[in-house]
């Protein structure tokens, strides 16, 4: 008798070891990990001599247009890096569907091959987001800040930010206030960078103008006293736009 109990004890024992062993595989792979991965679509892109390999989240509509325009900035600060670009009057916003190795400086001349179409965003997948996404873009013809920089312009720092800027904010700062030196016909600015080539600085502090949040930029001749020549500010909301700044 004891040994039927124990017999049967095992038996059940090796019944339950089994079922739990099954439940733990079925767990470390559940079904959807193999139905997502059949589902990636991802497409090869050739930028220079370079192929690079991305994900594909959109969903295209109708055919691929080729543009041109000035380049502005890429905007990463986001869930979508954007390609910014200038068309005449126009301010171009472009989901980036492949990534380059190119070092564009504001004002240089690109090509952009795009679609339209629509996207899922990761905080909100189930409405889908309508958009136009640049699929490649390149160099046409470096713009008056490359050829500034490759000529040796003066150079600008900056020697004061607000607290409250983030690194993020900084770098577009910097970017705007680089491109207005080469671009501005204001004789002040003209006269240092055209004649004096003396190297320069700048400020950066938070003010409300006109009821909207804005950043004053003070350029200053750089020295033991730094000297200041003009100012310009820009708005939180169009932060690619300077405005000259009179107190």
């Amino acid at each position: 008798m004891n040994i039927k109990i124990q017999l049967t004890f095992a038996i059940t024992l090796v019944i339950l070891i089994v079922a739990c062993t099954g439940k733990t595989i079925k767990q470390k792979i559940p079904s959807s990990v193999d139905s997502t991965k059949k589902n990636e679509d991802t497409t090869a892109k050739i930028i220079g001599d370079t192929v690079q390999t991305v994900e594909q989240p959109a969903k295209y509509e109708g055919s691929l247009h080729k543009s041109t325009g000035l380049y502005i900035d890429i905007d990463a600060n986001g869930d979508n890096e954007l390609l910014i670009v200038a068309q005449g009057k126009d301010t171009l916003y472009y989901i980036l569907e492949s990534s380059s190795d190119l070092k564009l400086q504001r004002g240089d001349s690109i090509r952009v091959s795009w679609r339209n179409g629509s996207y899922r965003p990761a905080g909100d997948p189930e409405y889908p987001v309508k958009a136009t996404f640049a699929l490649e873009y390149g160099l046409i013809k470096p713009g008056k800040l490359s050829t500034a920089l490759k000529a040796g312009m003066p150079k600008i720092n900056y020697y004061y930010y607000d607290d409250q800027t983030s690194d993020y904010a900084k770098g577009m700062v910097h970017n705007a206030v680089k491109y207005y030196l080469v671009s501005t016909a204001q004789p002040d600015i003209r006269a240092e960078m055209d004649n004096n080539k003396r190297n320069l600085l700048y400020t950066v502090e938070r003010k409300t103008i006109k009821d909207r949040e804005a950043w004053v930029i003070s350029i200053h001749v750089d020295g033991v006293k730094p000297q200041p020549i003009h100012s310009v500010y820009l708005f939180f909301e169009t932060p690619y736009t300077l405005y000259d700044y009179v107190p």
